[in-house]
């Protein structure tokens, strides 16, 4: 629909159920944009009203169904505030969702605020549900909820806030019980997600357990330059519950918003006279994946003289190398932490991977010292390039048990030996509990020495238990690291070790959605606009990793996958012994069997979502000027481009992409095909699409 006709067939047909299929409570409405003039009366698909006139007959239990196409203009905005007389029930809550989900966008076109629902002190707005709906351009937040309480916002994809004030894409501002479930958001704006309970200085109530679940988020630049972040939550905001929440962020391409000052993945403080108290984060991701013009932080900063009982537990933090533009990796720790109550705050199984790793602040007088900080660490590839002399884990006195691998330099200096952790854990070779304050140290810094069994085949960062020296390490006999494996659901991790249920968290929940909406984002502005996300792959595959299944590391799930299945496979209660079986038992159970033989079927043959439709060619030159000659047209009409531009073209497809021989003064180099220079020097490249390609033109000079 949004990519034009011959898109729309190839991504879109035949992936909605049929909508007559599913019953709802109460009675249902039908809405269509304002493009469309609709005047009837909204009880049936061929007579659609617009969607302000739902508020003057919603009821309990009622539904409205948005019908495909985009909504644009005031009337056609979801906003309910507090004079409107309407709040749904327990039993009936009133629902808005998208009759056929992903094909609804509203669009604030930068002046309207697309979805709204807004109470006010003493009367919240309770019981409203909005699903499957796409959401972008707003004059203020893209998705507020805003005095509510027991309200759901479910598969939403919501983009670009106003840059220029200090809006969010999604605000939960003053809220209880509320929950937003498998969505995503990018684009501009201070924050992608602010969880807020309102200042020590106001009567009203704060806000209190609310839950955001399954959330992937990129940050991309904003106007106001303040401290920016991912996800944030603070200001009288207690019992906040944050499950399997992913984020990261790349405006490298973002020239015309100058990089902030400070920057956060997750961001958690308390407000200038009141606590937050009772948070927790469970099994999320924090990622800084290449090239930024962005000066962070930490990944996850908790902050606040007065934070209380927070909670970080299966949590990972990744800092690629060279991530920076003119700044050292080590701008960014995995973890730093302030706060007056130490005892109360926790973090176990936590995974650090690149960049400067965790400092754990100086805990202030008068403060109960005793209890470690963090538990059953894993320390990877960190350094400090800064030559401030920093170590890589800052305090090490408020650990536990850490496990060092090849880290770089400066690594946690020990000043004394009673500030050892009590537990430390590093590659064969270098020592493990000695009194001896030289060999302690030799054991922190281990700045060249790794493990060859952290990189054993199939493994992955989101699943310790892949690799040898991982699975079963901690003194306790679990796996070391974040368990990322399985979902998060009210707290408990599901792996079948609690409550005897297993929730896979792969593949990513909306993974598709993501795609298709990202994909033709990045094609609106493929010079400011990153490019698409197969959440899936891009973070399963952090730092090398490979996908489930992929046990040759070739990238993709075949029948060579199949065969090492085959060969590992034990039976029930026969512990897996070789490199392999480590990855492909994937209920972690310690042996191989028919339960792991079904979750192996559903990665088999898995690809980026609608890539047996279309491949993606990015083509880059080294000025905004250069004209880069492409044969034949893509699948949406487009061939040649100027600077950088992106095509879709049919698989195996043979693309020739021609360069000028000059542009200002600077002679043509050569051509680089997926990062390979090409040293034939010939203007012409032939690229075959046999997967998605990346081609740029390079100039003598650049």
């Amino acid at each position: 629909m949004f990519f034009g006709h011959v898109i729309l067939l190839l991504v879109w047909a035949g992936t909605h159920p049929d909508p007559q299929e599913t019953s709802f409570p109460g009675h249902t409405y039908y809405a269509a944009p304002e493009s469309e003039k609709p005047a009837g009366d909204g009880l049936s698909p061929s007579q659609p009203f617009p969607i302000q006139d739902f508020w003057k007959v919603a009821k309990p239990g009622d539904t409205l169904l948005l019908l495909d196409g985009r909504y644009m203009g005031s009337a056609s905005m979801i906003y309910v505030d507090s004079s409107m007389a309407v709040n749904g029930t327990a039993d009936g809550p009133i629902t808005i969702r998208a009759l056929n989900e992903g094909n609804v966008r509203i669009d604030g076109e930068g002046r309207h605020l697309p979805i709204r629902i807004s109470g006010a002190g003493g009367a919240p707005k309770r019981y409203f549900v909005v699903e499957g709906i796409d959401a972008c351009n707003s004059g203020d937040a893209v998705v507020m909820l805003s005095r509510c309480e027991d309200c759901t916002v479910r598969r939403v994809c919501a983009w670009n806030a106003k840059p220029e004030t200090n809006s969010h894409v999604y605000t939960l501002d003053r809220t209880f019980r509320c929950l937003v479930e498998d969505c995503a958001a990018w684009g501009l704006g201070r924050k992608q997600f602010l969880i807020y309970g309102g200042t020590s200085n106001q009567d009203e109530p704060y806000g209190a357990d609310n839950i955001l679940r399954r959330f992937w988020c990129r940050w991309e630049g904003t106007r106001n330059l303040r401290h920016s972040e991912n996800i944030s939550f603070q200001y009288r905001a207690t019992r906040s519950l944050l499950e399997n929440v992913i984020c990261t962020y790349d405006a490298w391409e973002s020239i015309e918003y100058p990089p902030t000052w400070t920057f956060s993945g997750f961001y958690y403080t308390d407000g200038p006279a009141e606590h937050i108290a009772n948070t927790r984060l469970l099994g999320c991701v924090g990622y800084a994946p290449g090239a930024s013009n962005v000066l962070s932080s930490s990944i996850f900063l908790i902050t606040g003289l007065d934070v209380l009982d927070v909670t970080l537990q299966d949590c990972l933090s990744y800092v690629a190398p060279a991530r920076t533009r003119g700044l050292p990796d080590s701008s960014i720790r995995g973890l730093v932490t302030y706060a007056r109550h130490y005892d109360s705050v926790h973090v176990e199984h936590l995974t650090v991977v690149g960049g400067a790793g965790i400092k754990l602040g100086a805990r202030l007088p008068g403060v109960d010292p005793n209890g470690p900080v963090v538990r059953n660490a894993l320390i990877m590839k960190t350094v400090d390039t800064t030559e401030t002399g920093q170590p890589a884990v800052v305090r090490p006195q408020y650990v536990d048990t850490i496990h060092f691998f090849d880290n770089v330099e400066n690594f946690a200096f020990l000043a004394s030996p009673a500030d050892a952790p009590a537990h430390i854990l590093s590659p064969p070779g270098f020592g493990n509990g000695s009194s001896d304050l030289a060999q302690m140290n030799l054991n922190c810094r281990v700045g060249r020495g790794t493990d060859p069994q952290l990189d054993a085949p199939g493994r992955s960062l989101l699943r310790p238990h892949t690799s040898p020296a991982l699975r079963h390490a901690a003194p306790d006999g679990n796996d070391v690291g974040a368990r990322l494996w399985f979902r998060y659901v009210d707290g408990v991790l599901k792996d079948g070790r609690t409550d005897g249920r297993i929730e896979y968290l792969w593949p990513w929940p909306m993974e598709a959605r993501i795609w298709r909406a990202t994909l033709e984002y990045h094609l609106l502005d493929p010079v400011n606009h990153p490019r698409p996300v197969s959440v899936t792959r891009e973070v399963l595959t952090l730092d090398g990793g490979s996908l489930p299944g992929d046990f040759d590391g070739d990238g993709d799930v075949d029948d060579a996958d199949l065969a090492t299945f085959n060969r590992c496979r034990t039976g029930p209660n026969i512990p897996a012994e070789d490199a392999n079986g480590y990855s492909v038992d994937f209920d972690e159970d310690d042996d191989i069997d028919g339960d792991d033989r079904l979750v192996f079927d559903r990665w088999y043959g898995y690809t980026r979502p609608d890539f047996a439709l279309y491949r993606l060619l990015f083509v880059r030159a080294a000025a905004p000027d250069v004209s880069i000659s492409a044969s034949p047209t893509d699948l949406r009409g487009a061939s040649s481009g100027v600077g950088t531009f992106t095509r879709l073209y049919p698989p195996q497809a043979v693309v020739q992409l021609t360069a000028p021989q000059e542009v200002n003064g600077r002679a043509f180099g050569h051509w680089e095909l997926n990062g390979q220079a090409l040293a034939n020097g010939r203007r012409l490249l032939s690229v075959v699409m046999n997967d998605d390609q990346t081609a740029e033109a390079v100039y003598l000079g650049d």
